[in-house]
């Protein structure tokens, strides 16, 4: 868990890059781990790049995601 949430965080960061597509991208990691292990890394991830979404907002006043 604690990798999913570094790794949504820098993701995040990232200016018009949404949650959504950090999963996408990061989707085959899971493919190879149990089903408990795998949602956990993905709501773990969702969740920290969401909260990543701010970075940008908040210290270049640019939008963190599209919408």
């Amino acid at each position: 868990m604690i990798p999913a949430i570094l790794l949504g965080n820098l993701v995040g960061a990232i200016p018009g890059f949404s949650a959504a597509n950090t999963i996408i991208i990061l989707l085959p990691l899971t493919l190879s781990v149990d089903v408990e292990v795998a949602l956990i890394f993905m709501m773990a991830l969702y969740s920290a790049s969401q909260l990543g979404n701010g970075i940008p907002a908040i210290l270049v006043n640019i939008p963190g995601t599209g919408g």
